[in-house]
């Protein structure tokens, strides 16, 4: 993979980093969210990466069924846009759907469901 960064590099390609930290991100595991706060502090402080538009988290399972033209000019169309949603205004609902009524763990790359809260706070 690393010879694969360096030739897209040496392509003229300046804004390719390969992070060296792998990260178990898991359905509902913290570590998704985890890692993409390390990916934008490495890009803002570490690689001085300041003049960007999007970032966009793709694993080996997600890889964008758009050509690169197509992507290119969907996003180009969004600048200034952030594709992340609330849930509305069915807070029960979405409780319910999200699982938030449950203790988790996450433990050896695995979520695990441990119990049914006993209260939810609601001051997040």
């Amino acid at each position: 993979m690393k010879e694969l960064v360096a030739a897209v590099q040496k392509a003229g390609y300046k804004n390719v980093y390969l992070m060296e930290k792998r990260y178990a991100t898991i359905w509902a595991g913290a570590t998704l969210l985890s890692m993409i706060l390390e990916v934008l502090k490495t890009a803002l402080y570490t690689l001085n990466w300041n003049s960007w538009d999007f970032m966009l988290n793709l694993s080996e399972s997600n890889f964008p069924i758009l050509s690169m033209v197509e992507l290119e000019f969907h996003l180009a169309k969004s600048k200034g846009r952030i594709f992340l949603g609330n849930h509305g205004y069915d807070t029960a609902r979405f409780i319910q759907k999200q699982g938030l009524e449950y203790v988790f763990m996450q433990c050896e790359n695995r979520m695990w469901l441990l119990m049914k809260r006993l209260t939810i706070c609601f001051s997040l």
